[in-house]
């Protein structure tokens, strides 16, 4: 019978106790509560998605249609999370069990980190557990996969040092090194874009310091440790573009940069009702997003000051003895100064009646001198949110109160354990306050299934395409589609709307984001005519920050005033009542259109074509109907109806003279009757955009035959901004005609520096006639 081994079984109690303390302090606790909902729901939403596909599937098809949608931070989070809804997990413990499988790995690496600096076991896991409740993790785990990419910085460290210790290391463990770290690398960029960046800084600091410092070592860098670096790097970049897509995004201007970067202040004293040590010392501050630049993400996640003040005092002990030390200051005084942003801020507050969270650099004590980097070094220039990188900060004065405890005397090690309690002590947030959010977020999940997945899904039919209206930053759209079996134009998240639009059909591009007026009517019954969508949702809760909060702050149960406060200054997010409120014109007249059904419900309306027109001989029978009210001459700017009913894809909303097409357009007119025996000639009365002699104008149009080919088009070129008829002939014996608009010369006002105005802009539509041949 094995002998019993008393102190390995203190270290594993000790390594389970930081463990348990990381996953309650942070939130992770499945079938009790989860970190977050709102970002929650997004990932759920791709991990439903990943679930109901192949087990390799990387692309969620069940929103963002029709591009495949790819997961631009998290994917590694989301993955695993399909595997637990796979094994039945209900999806708030689905999340909560992947979140807090990769909170483990970083604690495990963060102990592996402080063991690598000489660390033993049981002080390496009260540093581990000291790092993974830093409140640049737990406050952050309402962005999800930042929270977990800054838990794996200490990881992703070790992996490097692993990499880079060419004294020791046979050839394979240094091939084994190497693969972990390329590993790190591609897990690293789609976990978040962020940490990638502090990774690969880290790294080639700890690169430069080797071979700095040992020129030796010069031929082994170059030979193993180099390749491993740019492989690492660049292969998860390519990795990574060719998965989204695309390489890069719209960049974020300098007043980003200045709005979201460090404060001083905020580092060395605390936001008012995060952590209950200092609100009972009274060493804290009230803030918010009225005073300050930024949001609220910038000043309650940075306060760093018993690590700072204890990290500096370890590196001017061991400096001497340890050349660590200094690799260690570097990287924290590169993540400190890139934190800054452009413009150094001490206590800057918005100037009187400036509003927003954007900062001009007026407002900043005086320039730090990385604008260049921010502004043109790629890489850099996606780190908008300059104060995330604090992390990197924070990871190297971490590291040197590890140096400093590993090189402590044996009789002083209950000094360290003090230490360390203190720094776990000092960033613990009010827990009791925590506890309650992060079961009210487990519950509230559950009550969107129950008040708006049960009820949409019984009316809407699995496979269905829907389109949520108005679009915009759609989380409720990633949670939802996959649940109901439907397929949603709408998606979650900046970049991926980006993509998805651009292949949206036209009647779906005229729609702008978070609008809906009447004039969208039109565009409403067309996507449906043209059977783009087969239904569309008008969601009575806002379909970003319900997700966050549910149904809207004023409504919400349970909540600590802290999360509570979060929200309250932010006057678009509408309770279910207003929003429906003020929905009830629109939703009105699209309930008096004779083509279309509307379906309200309490959270919710669904538009629909009414049956008798869902088929494809009904939706030709509603565009005849639509046709029979046009008549002749038509005013295409003043009947608005009619031209509405005429006017296809690639025309812009109407104006007080003007209905621009863009550079082609599509339109479908009724023939008179009389024209059917004998033929007419077609009037159309336009005028191009921008026409001068010295820039002629060409415009076309022709009659699209059945088959969908334009032949014979009448053209004329025009030089001034008169109104011109351009006279098309008729065939004979057909009742209606669909026309091609064709100016290959279209522009927009901003091109031309005419105004800020970028629509293409190609001829404007004044009216029809027809003339008996």
């Amino acid at each position: 019978m094995p002998r019993f081994d008393r102190k390995a079984a203190f270290m594993m109690l000790i390594l389970t106790t930081g463990a348990l303390w990381t996953l309650l302090v942070n939130g992770a606790v499945p079938f009790f509560g989860m970190p977050t909902m709102g970002q929650a729901a997004s990932v759920m939403g791709y991990a439903q998605a990943f679930a109901d596909q192949h087990w390799y599937s990387l692309h969620a098809r069940s929103f963002g249609y029709p591009v495949p949608t790819a997961l631009a931070t998290g994917l590694p989070l989301a993955w695993l999370a399909g595997w637990f809804v796979r094994l039945g997990l209900q999806a708030s413990d689905a999340y909560a069990a992947a979140d807090a499988l990769w909170l483990i790995v970083g604690y495990v690496g963060a102990h592996r980190f402080a063991r690598a600096l000489g660390a033993k076991s049981g002080m390496a896991a009260l540093a581990a557990a000291a790092w993974m409740t830093l409140p640049m993790i737990w406050a952050h785990q309402s962005y999800s996969s930042l929270a977990l990419g800054m838990a794996l910085l200490p990881l992703y460290l070790s992996s490097a040092l692993a990499l880079f210790d060419l004294s020791t290391a046979s050839f394979r463990r240094q091939g084994c090194a190497a693969a972990i770290f390329v590993a790190l690398c591609v897990i690293a960029l789609f976990m978040d874009g962020y940490t990638f960046m502090m990774f690969a800084v880290a790294s080639a600091i700890l690169l430069a310091f080797r071979f700095i410092a040992s020129p030796v070592s010069w031929p082994g860098i170059a030979r193993g440790v180099l390749p491993a670096y740019l492989v690492g790097f660049g292969g998860a970049y390519l990795l990574y573009t060719g998965y989204m897509g695309q390489s890069a995004f719209s960049p974020a201007p300098l007043d980003f940069f200045r709005g979201w970067a460090l404060d001083l202040t905020f580092l060395i004293k605390p936001s008012q009702g995060e952590f209950w040590l200092w609100d009972w010392l009274g060493w804290s501050r009230a803030r918010s997003d009225s005073v300050f630049f930024g949001d609220a993400s910038v000043w309650i996640t940075t306060f760093a000051l018993p690590l700072s003040f204890i990290g500096l005092g370890c590196f001017l002990a061991v400096r001497k003895h340890d050349r660590r030390a200094w690799l260690l200051l570097v990287v924290a005084l590169f993540g400190l100064y890139m934190s800054l942003g452009p413009s150094l801020k001490i206590g800057a507050v918005k100037p009187d009646g400036a509003s927003g969270p954007f900062m001009q650099a007026e407002a900043g004590l005086m320039p730090t001198g990385n604008a260049f980097v921010s502004e043109h070094i790629p890489g850099f220039r996606a780190m908008r949110a300059a104060y995330r990188w604090e992390a990197l900060f924070l990871l190297g004065m971490w590291g040197l109160v590890v140096l400093g405890a590993a090189r402590a005397r044996p009789r002083h090690g209950w000094v360290w354990t003090a230490v360390y309690v203190l720094l776990i002590v000092s960033s613990m947030p009010h827990l009791v306050d925590m506890s309650r959010d992060y079961r009210n977020y487990r519950r509230d999940l559950a009550t969107i299934d129950r008040e708006v997945a049960a009820p949409l899904a019984a009316r809407i039919s699995v496979g269905s395409k829907v389109f949520f209206m108005p679009f915009g930053n759609d989380v409720m759209a990633n949670y939802l589609s996959p649940r109901l079996g439907v397929i949603a134009y709408n998606v979650g998240g900046d970049k991926q709307i980006e993509i998805a639009r651009d292949r949206w059909p036209p009647n779906l591009q005229k729609f702008a984001m978070n609008r809906f007026g009447l004039g969208d009517l039109p565009a409403i019954r067309a996507t449906l005519l043209d059977h783009e969508v087969d239904a569309v949702i008008i969601p009575y809760f806002d379909s970003l920050w319900a997700a966050h909060l549910w149904p809207c702050v004023a409504e919400a149960k349970g909540y600590s005033a802290l999360t509570l406060a979060l929200f309250d200054t932010n006057r678009s997010f509408l309770c279910p009542a207003q929003i429906k409120a003020a929905y009830a014109g629109n939703v009105e007249a699209l309930r008096k259109d004779a083509l279309l059904s509307v379906d309200e419900q309490p959270l919710f309306s669904i538009v629909t074509l009414k049956p008798m027109y869902a088929s494809e001989a009904g939706r030709r029978e509603a565009r005849a109907k639509l046709l029979s009210g046009v008549h002749y001459p038509l005013d295409i700017v003043n009947d608005v109806e009619a031209a509405d009913a005429v006017l296809g894809n690639g025309w812009h909303d109407k104006e007080p003279v003007n209905r621009w097409s863009g550079a082609s357009a599509d339109l479908t007119i009724p023939v008179p009757a009389e024209c059917k025996q004998g033929g007419c000639t077609a009037e159309f009365h336009l005028l191009a955009f921008a026409a001068t002699p010295q820039r002629p104008v060409s415009v076309s149009l022709a009659i699209v035959d059945v088959s969908g080919v334009s032949a014979s088009p009448v053209s004329a070129t025009m030089l001034d901004d008169a109104v011109h008829t351009l006279a098309v002939p008729v065939p004979e014996g057909r009742s209606v005609v669909t026309l091609h608009v064709d100016v290959p010369a279209a522009t927009s006002p901003a091109a031309l520096g005419m105004s800020v105005d970028s629509r293409v802009l190609g001829a404007s539509l004044r009216g029809i006639d027809f003339r008996q041949q």
